[in-house]
């Protein structure tokens, strides 16, 4: 018996050791709590501070009473250790749509309820019975028989710590090139409290010590060195995980995620074959040469770049972030776009050239033709002189819209809130001016927030623009904005003609073909403004033509 007390006298100690070696780090991850893993990983130690620190209290305590309040004491912060060590593992692992409040209150019922029969066990005996408080000298052991509830908890306990641990395992077999270190002190941490527990249950220790808060040391120098030594809040795993998730719609792209250090922690083989390399994982962004003038800010951007075997990639970076909204890492989709940068040049310089002889070579055929015009007495002169100029100024004004598309083209195509009532009304206004005599009629609400690119206005005007000239003298053209749940219908009607067969097919099948071409390029500068700012546009012909343009409500702060 002297020998135990000995041991348990020297026991006593480690035990304050361990409780204050756990809140030294508790302290050091609360600080860090914005990080993922940081809150349940601080609740972890806080919770086997108490398990050790209470025990220790315990062991010193003679008085029955006394002792049975620091055992309750214990079970508030054992009870929720396997708890807390789950949940760390879920967001470790980046399985973060486990950890909500609905999963955490679930995890917690069954501690919860022992804390609860702890304190109410003079009414019961589900978790202990018969306690008695056996007095070794300096020292003392309680003892007591266990309850039903206490293998319920031990069964459930050791549930939680089997699935962490199988979560742990599996995040370094799948990132074992650059978590190995972490994960397995992370592991072993885990797995020395288990250890002492089993042996304490399975009788192997002294009658009536439990070693579990001795392994408690060993645990938290294990974590200690996650944290100093392998930068446990700087690479944490959750980044890889979540950035796979982020890039599952575009995985047919090259792919590469990053850490927030923007480090290349994931990428597919696309990513590898477009950017010339076996393996990118590890390197910093800055490192690869056809990334290395991206700037990772955690705001999602667009840009162009040549990589060295000269190709020109679309990046499109996307910050990854976690349940706290902080950015761990960065998306990367990036699609070789050389075939349409280089056939975009040429189209551009072709349409420089034919609207530059095309304007130069009207001007001086519409000049001559209005010469002709005045000079001639012969009816039938004029009338072909007419018929020229008239011609003249319909190629010109199809060179101004070409124009209009090339910069349509090339410009940028961000969008912003745009109020479409507002809009339409001066666009009204400014065509009942150019055109006296049409009859145009306008029911638009008082605003109308839409997201659209800049230079929306220009569809809009080329809509009503059309239904106006295209309509005969009297007949009258609606101009409607209608807000609706989700979107804004912008509808033009008129009673004319109706758009010709040839061009809403054409526009409708989004090229041109030999057999079957347009020449309305102000459908084209509507669809492709309409499509740029994300909207939708449906020609009908019945009676006249009905354009109809919708577009995505702008959500408001009050929305």
């Amino acid at each position: 018996m002297a020998t135990a007390s000995a041991q348990l006298v020297a026991y006593v100690p480690l035990l304050f050791v361990a409780a204050l070696f756990s809140l030294a780090i508790a302290t050091y991850t609360w600080r860090n709590r914005t990080e993922p893993g940081a809150t349940p990983l601080t609740g972890l130690l806080i919770g086997m501070a108490a398990w050790a620190g209470f025990y220790g209290l315990g062991l010193l305590t003679h008085d029955l009473g006394i002792r049975l309040v620091w055992l309750r004491l214990n079970w508030m912060g054992s009870g929720f250790v396997p708890v807390f060590w789950l949940l760390f593992a879920l967001e470790y692992s980046g399985i973060m749509a486990w950890t909500n409040r609905w999963t955490v209150g679930a995890l917690a019922s069954v501690p919860t309820a022992t804390v609860v029969l702890a304190w109410t066990s003079s009414m019961h005996d589900l978790l202990w019975s018969d306690p008695l408080v056996e007095d070794l000298g300096a020292v003392t052991i309680l003892r007591y028989e266990n309850g039903v509830w206490q293998l319920v908890f031990n069964i459930y306990s050791y549930l939680l710590i089997a699935v962490a641990t199988a979560l742990l395992v599996r995040m370094v077999v799948r990132h074992r090139d650059m978590y190995t270190d972490q994960a397995a002190a992370l592991l072993l941490g885990s797995f020395m409290p288990a250890v002492g527990y089993l042996i304490s249950a399975l009788g192997f220790s002294a009658p009536g010590i439990d070693l579990t808060p001795l392994t408690f040391p060993v645990t938290g120098i294990l974590f200690a060195f996650t944290i100093f030594r392998g930068n446990l809040f700087e690479a944490l795993a959750p980044t890889a995980a979540v950035g796979q998730e982020a890039a599952v719609e575009a995985i047919q792209d090259a792919v590469v995620v990053t850490d927030e250090d923007d480090i290349a922690i994931e990428c597919n083989p696309a990513a590898a074959s477009v950017l010339g390399t076996d393996d990118l994982t590890g390197q910093a962004v800055g490192e690869i040469p056809a990334l290395s003038a991206i700037d990772l800010d955690g705001t999602e951007r667009a840009v162009e770049v040549d990589t060295p075997n000269n190709r020109t990639l679309e990046v499109r970076a996307t910050p990854i972030t976690d349940v706290h909204d902080s950015v761990v890492g960065h998306a990367l989709v990036l699609r070789d776009i050389t075939d349409r940068k280089t056939d975009r040049q040429r189209l551009q310089v072709t349409n420089r050239l034919l609207r530059h002889n095309l304007r130069n070579d009207m001007s001086i055929i519409i000049g001559n033709a209005q010469t002709i015009e005045r000079a001639t007495e012969d009816p039938q002169v004029r009338s072909l002189a007419e018929r020229i100029v008239d011609a003249g100024e319909s190629l010109t004004a199809s060179g101004t819209k070409v124009r209009e598309l090339e910069e349509l083209i090339g410009g940028e195509s961000e969008r912003t809130t745009v109020d479409v009532a507002r809009l339409t009304r001066v666009i009204v206004a400014d065509l009942r001016d150019q055109y006296p005599d049409a009859r145009i009629e306008h029911d638009v609400p008082k605003s109308a927030d839409i997201v659209a690119i800049e230079g929306i206005d220009a569809a809009i005007r080329e809509a009503l623009v059309n239904a106006v000239e295209h309509t005969d003298e009297g007949e009258r053209v609606v101009m409607t904005v209608e807000n609706r749940e989700t979107d804004v219908l912008v509808r033009v009607v008129d009673d004319g003609p109706g758009v010709p067969e040839t061009e809403r097919e054409v526009v409708e099948r989004d090229e041109e073909t030999a057999l079957s071409h347009g020449s309305g390029t102000g459908l084209w500068l509507i669809k492709w403004l309409v499509e740029r700012s994300g909207g939708t546009l449906d020609i009908t012909v019945d009676e006249g033509t009905t354009v109809e343009m919708r577009f995505d409500r702008a959500v408001s702060d009050g929305d």
